[in-house]
Formats: C-alpha cells, structure tokens, sequence
C-alpha cells in the first residue's frame, strides 16, 4: 500500500480555464464508483497502447519492446537508478480520491487529489504544454517520508520547482 501524496492544482490565466478541465475529466465509471476523474492522467499523457484493458497485461518484452521500460510502473514513475524523476506520470497510480473543481471559472480553478508515494509533476508540465496560455501551479504533501513542494509551469517552461521538508499534520 503506498503513502499518499495530497496535491492541490491551480489553473489560472485570463481565460480557457473551462476547456482545459473538460480536456483532462474522465468520465464516470465503474472503478470510481460512478464518479467522474476530475484528472485523469490518461487524457493528459496516455500509456502506450491507450485504454486498452489488457494493456497493465502485457507480458516484461512487450513492455519493454513497446516502451524501453521493464514494466507500467516505470513507465509511470521512473526507475530507480533516476531516483524516480523520469517517469511520464511522476507516479506509478492515476490520481485518486479527488473531489469536483472548486470555485471554477474560466480564469480559474482549483483540484485536490491524490497520488501514490509522489506528486505527478510530469503531466502537469505536459499538461501546461497542452494549454500554453494557461498557468499551471501543484502544491503537494507527503507526511510519510517527509516532503511537500510547489510546482509552477506555463507552457511546458518550470517557473518554480520547490521541495522542503514536511513534518507536519497534512499530507499521506
């Protein structure tokens, strides 16, 4: 079972706020209990082979044939030798445990969710290239192994890229 991440997203910019979260919600099913992902990560940066449903079946040499990775979960969050950081998702799950945009505008809204052992930095960097003109800011918090961080990205450029310690109450 891994440590979750709580991450809060911030898109802003003058407008095309609405666009981009109709662009990256999935729609309800079963696996979410009926509930839509408010971020799916798929939509973002999809896995090779799509939403194919034995796509997490694949056999080590067709991943590896496919991707250059050994399996998904390096796919998704990077190899150890790299200390994670050169995954496509920054995570090896999608986002989990979300709730609906919060005051949602088309200047700006608001995510929170969650994600396995860390943030998803890759994807809101790819996302942020998908929306050039829109402002892309991650607050993150992980209480298990201690860490919290900002990322801030507009057009695939990292405007900010901050990690601290944590010890306090929030997060995991």
């Amino acid at each position: 079972m891994p440590n979750w991440c709580e991450n809060e997203l911030t898109i802003s910019g003058r407008s095309g706020v609405l666009a981009c979260l109709v662009a990256i919600k999935e729609e309800p099913d079963e696996g979410n209990d009926g509930q839509p992902r408010y971020i799916d990560f798929q939509r973002i940066v999809p896995m090779p082979g799509g939403l194919a449903p034995d796509a997490e079946e694949m056999d080590e040499q067709s991943i590896l044939a496919e991707t250059g990775c050994r399996d998904w979960d390096e796919w998704r969050d990077g190899t150890p030798e790299n200390a994670y950081n050169d995954g496509h998702w920054g995570t090896c799950q999608n986002a989990c445990y979300f709730g609906p945009p919060i005051n949602a505008t088309d200047r700006r809204a608001d995510l929170a969710f969650e994600t396995a052992w860390s943030p998803p930095s890759p994807v809101i960097i790819a996302l942020s290239k998908q929306f050039p003109t829109l402002n892309f800011t991650l607050r993150y918090w992980e209480c298990g192994c201690g860490f919290s961080g900002i990322l801030r990205v507009r057009n695939g450029c990292i405007l900010r890229n901050d990690r601290f310690d944590y010890g306090g109450s929030r997060g995991g």
